[in-house]
């Protein structure tokens, strides 16, 4: 499409000839720490992490933070939705030249960043937040405990199922380590954004 030629002006990318809406912060950092890549549930999208300020956060702790727009959501709502989910994140990454992120996802996006993390993870991500992600049901112990990339798992301590069908799923993950919010349901960042902030900083102090 058009708006995907434009992409110095607006932000958009072409993945395997879908286009899609992302938004960047860090990117002129002479000293970066590396890049995070945020993914996000179903009811949002890339704006969420700059509304609730985790982007600008990330550019003060030196990281450059890219915030994607999945297909289907927010504006690349009319982007059709990959079959394979991982390679499209790979290719992603290929794209906007990142290499080795650290990669936060929440709920729906697990759909993605699972299969990237069984897929491509030990070669191609530095660390791994998931944030009560869907599909953890869909590998098997053995396919966890092969996992060697870095895992942080967040979750609210009121999300009754997701969280904790996440949690025993990905805590299989040799040496994941847990970290459970107080007062938070299933977006639990956007119910205590200072202790989300704080973990963050937290996990990444450890990467």
């Amino acid at each position: 499409r058009d708006r995907c030629l434009q992409r110095r002006i607006m932000s958009y990318v072409t993945v395997n000839g879908l286009c899609v809406y992302y938004r960047e912060f860090g990117a002129n950092l002479s000293d970066s720490n590396g890049t995070v890549l945020l993914l996000h549930g179903m009811r949002f999208s890339s704006k969420t992490w700059k509304d609730l300020g985790t982007l600008e956060r990330l550019e003060k702790l030196k990281y450059r933070a890219i915030a994607v727009d999945l297909p289907g959501y927010g504006q690349s709502k009319d982007t059709k939705v990959p079959a394979e989910k991982g390679k499209f994140i790979a290719d992603l990454c290929d794209q906007l030249s990142i290499d080795r992120p650290i990669v936060i996802s929440p709920s729906m996006s697990g759909e993605y960043s699972l299969q990237f993390l069984h897929e491509f993870g030990n070669l191609k991500i530095k660390a791994y937040i998931p944030i009560a992600p869907v599909s953890t049901e869909k590998y098997s112990n053995e396919d966890y405990s092969n996992v060697k990339t870095p895992t942080f798992i967040v979750f609210g301590a009121n999300d009754a199922m997701l969280g904790e069908q996440s949690l025993n799923n990905l805590r299989k993950i040799p040496g994941s380590k847990i970290f459970k919010m107080a007062d938070a349901g299933h977006a639990c960042y956007l119910d205590q954004p200072d202790l989300w902030h704080q973990y963050l900083e937290e996990i990444l102090s450890n990467v």
